[in-house]
């Protein structure tokens, strides 16, 4: 990591706020050499078919994210009543650098289902036994996967969780900026952290029409292909975490650019508007706040395999960009659709991409186009149901 002195320009210095530090854990994996390599060396989903009896896709943790969960578990015996979505947002956090949190740094981690694992089970032991699990209560609260990380770090500073669909990763980043701004807090974790691969969640999520029930072993997911004629949203789970904090010092591993979020008066509670016009005012937006002048070079799309998500999505970055499209991208063809916490594994990639100014690539026909030039400048986006859109920039240091 780079620590040495740098001078911004001075117009910025008081607004610019770096990515200090990024850790996170998916099907892609846990160390970052893996992770690098699963986006820019790899043309093999890590969807797969469910060992039990309903054969559904999804994107489990890898092997070798799986067995550090299951030592981090042995390490901190306390936590093995966590749900796994707790559990995913203290080992993402966990990588962070120590040395680099200070005591009184900000926690705020979202998740969009919560406690599936927990409420689950302890819903069909009432069914059952007519009681619940003592601890069913706190184990099962929005604000248990921000609470214990904060004690997990021993952090002192504001700590509170939230849910907003799939903008949840999004929103924490967004909110935990203003707090930066405002003088509240100088440092901030903020992330996402969702563990939906449970036989109830997946099925409403088919209940829906939207979930693949592809054939098709090569990719059941296929998020900006060619021609697509069918809804394939798979499910995954994971989390990422990150550092921010206002950079005037040291030089960050990369910063946030430009935010911007909307909503708009959705034509249903799980759809949105035609032309994405949430999405068109969130683009604009992070695009008008920017920092740098530089085109935006990729963006990482929500694009979850969808037919009327993507369409929508697609027709909001024609509109906003007109001609000079960037090059368009997807990881839910790679790591399926982690809701809550997409935007934060979406954001994850984006560091990776202007640290080393690669493009990631969709292993199938699609319609995006080839970045000429390094890449420097990724936007993501997000949008949830009912039409919650969300947008940042993420730009490399070099931009500085």
């Amino acid at each position: 990591m780079n620590s040495y002195p740098f001078f911004i320009k001075e117009t910025m210095q008081k607004d610019i706020i770096g990515i200090k530090a990024f850790a996170s854990i998916s099907a892609a994996g846990i160390d970052h050499s893996s992770i690098n390599n699963a986006y820019f060396n790899n043309n093999d989903t890590f969807i797969q078919k469910a060992k039990h009896e309903s054969k559904d896709w999804r994107a489990p943790l890898s092997i070798k994210s799986e067995k550090s969960l299951n030592n981090f578990i042995k390490n901190n015996a306390k936590y093995k009543r966590f749900d796994r979505s707790t559990l995913l947002a203290l080992l993402a956090a966990d990588g962070l650098p120590k040395k680099l949190i200070r005591e009184q740094t900000g926690v705020n981690l979202g998740s969009s289902r919560g406690a599936t694992t927990t409420l689950e089970d302890a819903y069909h032991e009432f069914l059952e036994y007519g009681k619940v699990p003592f601890l069913c209560s706190p184990l099962t609260t929005m604000g248990n996967v921000a609470t214990n990380v904060a004690r997990h770090l021993q952090t002192k500073g504001p700590s509170f969780s939230h849910s907003i669909t799939c903008s949840t990763a999004m929103q924490s980043l967004i909110n935990a900026i203003q707090w930066i701004k405002a003088g509240s807090s100088e440092q901030f974790i903020v992330g996402g952290t969702e563990a939906p691969l449970t036989k109830f969640t997946i099925e409403q999520m088919k209940r829906l029409g939207i979930y693949s029930n592809s054939i098709s072993t090569h990719y059941p997911c296929t998020p900006l292909e060619i021609n697509k004629t069918e809804n394939n949203m798979v499910l995954g789970e994971g989390a990422a975490c990150f550092l921010i904090e206002k950079t005037i010092d040291t030089l960050p591993l990369a910063f946030i650019d430009g935010i911007g979020y909307a909503m708009e008066h959705a034509p249903s509670i799980t759809g949105i508007t035609q032309n994405g016009l949430a999405m068109q005012k969130a683009m604009q937006k992070a695009i008008n706040n920017a920092h740098t002048s530089e085109p935006i070079d990729l963006i990482i799309m929500h694009a979850p395999g969808t037919l009327n998500g993507e369409q929508a999505e697609l027709q909001a970055i024609q509109k906003v960009f007109e001609s000079h499209i960037p090059a368009l991208y997807s990881n839910k063809w790679l790591i399926g659709h982690t809701l809550g916490a997409s935007g934060a594994l979406s954001m994850d990639l984006a560091i990776r991409c202007v640290q080393s100014e690669k493009q990631p690539k969709l292993p199938y026909g699609n319609i995006s186009k080839k970045q000429d030039g390094p890449i420097q400048k990724v936007m993501i986006n997000t949008i949830g149901f009912g039409g919650n859109a969300s947008s940042a920039i993420i730009s490399s240091n070099k931009l500085l």
